[in-house]
């Protein structure tokens, strides 16, 4: 068992001694009712609902609030099983051929909420958009999704085929490729404005750009969610009937849902706060329906437990990090240097941070692959750290590169050059080893490792200099940019704990690691990275993995620091069907119950 493995049974272990596990008390069910959900303070809140989002948008509280709405072509997960899910995808399983060179996809024949039938036009639509404008898509790496289709054909208004530029792994295409489509309503979207009339827009590059300018510009406008008839065309089981421009939103069923099951509640809440301490005394005050108690409570969990809540871990596939800036123009260069990655890495003492700031719902990360849930793709290897803890091994690699090293001031460049015991191709002499990291505020856990970090890089003079932000903030400032821009002012930051939450059960790390990745916010770039991931891509050899992982986790792209599970979640014991929670972060309250 990994060590992460071992410290998810302890929080179980820990909670089960004073909890039943969920929802597990027995009692008539009780028709309608609402359920609140609080939207946790490191996955940001609602901001967008358009379902192709920018890397500004790119975050779990979006993505949950969309998957209610608008379901992908393919669904993943079945509780905390990382499967297929059949019954809530919109296609029956992909059938390859021709070699892995051809997927054909034949869909369920589902109804939009007013009643026109989902078809392979919808399907086309949100490729066309995408192929239109890739750069609008957090998911969107070159070379993959949709470059890698050469030719799509709709066989009937419920069959499509995609032929592929080569072939692929047919786990990998369905798992990562095929899972990202989300088919949207064409007979009610593709226009370019608010009065102009349905057309075939989508089908020219410049047609898809319009049509993407208008939709992503409604999606601004927050204020009008609930009101734009735009979203009210939906396939999910759920449909928005009020909302608010701080993430407050407020779900309906869907009536003419074509999924099972239907809903059962009369409505769904999502709540947004502004710290964890706001939302915990609102738990405290029974506000809730479904919270979670920050970490630094979890001492108090038989208070939690009083008020009617049972308290279950939720893990998910994911991996927490510090994101480098390797395009800013003064930090950048010094990124850049493999050595001075590794000696921070040095400096990043994890089990003790866990142990003083997490207590049992830390998590270990040692390199790219998610190591929880136990077995799923992290190899043995993964499981030991390639830098644990060690000023001195810190300084000392400073050192043999030519940094006049500082303990409690600022290391500066004092040989300049590529050469052997130089600092490295692009750093200039008296360089200052000193850059900003803005985090996430509102987290008691984040901002005490953010300061321990702090004051261990400044043992081998590395001085951090911390500012703080809410999501939303964190996240639109670390765009994707060029030296030259002023948005590449950025350095470093933590958006929250977990940094990268898996949307798909196979973490092949393409759009955070990759080159040019469409959530690659810090442009790391590695031509020996990209051929592993190339591997990935054309077979199942666990080899492949073990490669990818041993070299990433050796070169440190981002600094690796505690994960955690998503959260310790408060579920009233009268609603039923929350528990299993899904390890991709789905929500899925169609499946929610009360009892009396």
């Amino acid at each position: 068992m990994t060590r992460n493995a071992t410290v998810l049974a302890i929080i179980t272990a820990m909670l089960a001694a004073c909890s039943n596990g969920g929802g597990t008390s027995s009692g008539a069910i009780a028709s309608g009712g609402t359920a609140t959900f609080a939207e946790n303070q490191s996955s940001g809140t609602v901001n967008y609902i358009f379902p192709m989002d920018a890397l500004q948008y790119c975050q779990p509280s979006n993505a949950q609030f969309v998957y209610l709405q608008y379901r992908p072509l393919y669904s993943f997960g079945e509780g905390s099983q990382l499967v297929l899910n059949k019954s809530r995808s919109l296609a029956e399983p992909p059938i390859f051929s021709a070699g892995n060179t051809k997927v054909t996809i034949h869909l369920k024949g589902w109804r939009w909420s007013d009643g026109t039938p989902i078809t392979s036009r919808d399907l086309t639509f949100w490729i066309n958009l995408v192929k239109g404008t890739p750069n609008n898509w957090c998911q969107y790496i070159p070379g993959q999704f949709p470059d890698n289709i050469s030719s799509i054909v709709s066989e009937s208004d419920q069959q499509v085929t995609l032929t592929l530029d080569k072939a692929y792994s047919a786990t990998w295409f369905t798992d990562t490729q095929l899972s990202q489509i989300i088919p949207i309503p064409q007979h009610a979207w593709d226009k370019t404005s608010a009065n102009g009339s349905i057309g075939d827009y989508d089908q020219s590059n410049s047609g898809a750009q319009a049509v993407y300018a208008f939709l992503n510009g409604q999606a601004q406008d927050l204020k009008s969610y609930a009101t734009n008839p735009l979203w009210q065309v939906v396939d999910g089981p759920w449909h928005l009937g009020a909302f608010r421009p701080e993430g407050y939103a407020e779900l309906l069923p869907n009536s003419r849902y074509s999924g099972s099951p239907k809903p059962r509640l009369a409505k769904f809440v999502m709540e947004p706060f502004t710290s964890d301490t706001a939302e915990a005394n609102v738990l405290q005050s029974k506000g809730l329906t479904y919270g979670y108690v920050p970490f630094e409570d979890l001492s108090q969990t038989r208070s939690f437990q009083a008020r009617g809540y049972d308290l279950v871990p939720w893990p998910l596939l994911s991996i927490s990090y510090v994101l480098l800036n390797y395009h800013n123009p003064i930090i950048g260069p010094i990124f850049s240097q493999t050595y001075v990655r590794q000696a921070m890495q040095s400096l990043i003492d994890e089990p003790a941070w866990i142990k003083a700031f997490l207590g049992t719902a830390g998590l270990v990360t040692n390199g790219p692959t998610p190591l929880t849930p136990p077995g799923v793709y992290a190899p043995p290897s993964e499981a030991t750290p390639r830098f644990p803890y060690n000023p001195d091994q810190a300084i000392t690699m400073l050192k043999d590169h030519g940094w006049n090293v500082q303990p409690d001031g600022t290391t500066s460049c004092a040989q300049p050059g590529d050469g052997n015991g130089q600092c490295g191709a692009g750093v200039p002499s008296g360089a200052k080893l000193e850059f900003t990291l803005q985090y996430v505020n509102g987290s008691t856990g984040l901002s005490q490792m953010m300061q321990a970090l702090k004051s261990s890089f400044s043992k081998a003079g590395i001085k951090v200099d911390l500012t703080q932000g809410t999501g939303n903030q964190v996240v639109a400032s670390a765009s994707v940019c060029q030296p030259s821009e002023p948005a590449c002012s950025w350095q470093a930051v933590q958006w929250g704990v977990p940094a990268w939450i898996v949307s798909n059960p196979y973490p092949s790390g393409e759009s955070v690691f990759g080159t040019g990745g469409g959530a690659n916010s810090g442009s790391y770039s590695d031509p020996i990275n990209d051929r592993n991931l190339h591997a990935i891509e054309q077979s199942d050899d666990p080899g492949n993995w073990t490669r990818y992982v041993d070299y990433l986790a050796t070169q440190v792209p981002d600094l690796w620091i505690p994960n955690t599970v998503n959260q310790v979640s408060a579920i009233s014991k009268k609603l039923h069907g929350a528990v299993p929670q899904s390890a991709l972060a789905q929500l899925t309250p169609e499946e929610w119950y009360f009892t009396q």
